[in-house]
């Protein structure tokens, strides 16, 4: 899986993620939900994965034609972030 952080200036939230496979656990202040990307078909995309927690955590998700899928996440930093944090690459995970 590939992931990249989509990010944003945002002092009141904590988010985190965990990975297993094509299955994805997000937590934002405390509450969790999980996003199973295992059945996505090859060479679909979604956008703005619904879920109950109070922001959206995956505006993206693809899987390319040979099955690897790349996951945009919602990330907020803080506005003294570096620059690495504010203009980031993609991550294997």
């Amino acid at each position: 899986m590939k992931i990249k952080y989509s990010v944003q200036v945002n002092d009141r939230d904590i988010v985190s993620y965990s990975f297993n496979g094509d299955v994805i656990t997000a937590t934002v202040n405390g509450e969790t939900d999980t996003f199973d990307f295992s059945s996505m078909p090859n060479d679909s995309v979604a956008r703005s994965i619904k879920s109950d927690l109070p922001i959206l955590v995956i505006p993206l998700a693809s899987k390319d034609e040979d099955g690897e899928l790349w996951v945009t996440l919602y990330k907020p930093i803080r506005w003294d972030a570096t620059e690495a944090e504010r203009f980031p690459d993609w991550e294997d995970v």
